[in-house]
């Protein structure tokens, strides 16, 4: 959750990133080699952790697709 967390705030400019669930998992160096099915799952999990962190909001942070994922960071995030 580390890389997931120094992503979303890395976008300082920008509180919301949308793309690709399998480039997401390149940004934060999951393993490729894994089937689809666990790469999802790790994500969810980095996800949900930093939502209980408040990191993201619980309300638009999710899935808008099969592939694609949406990261909404909470505005009260930023130090």
């Amino acid at each position: 959750a580390k890389l997931l967390y120094a992503f979303v705030m890395s976008h300082r400019n920008n509180p919301v990133w949308h793309g690709d669930y399998l480039k997401l998992a390149e940004i934060i160096k999951l393993n490729m080699e894994q089937p689809n099915r666990y790469i999802k799952r790790h994500i969810n999990t980095y996800v949900k952790e930093l939502q209980k962190l408040q990191i993201l909001d619980t309300e638009n942070t999710g899935w808008k697709t099969r592939q694609t994922i949406l990261l909404w960071r909470n505005p009260e995030s930023l130090p």
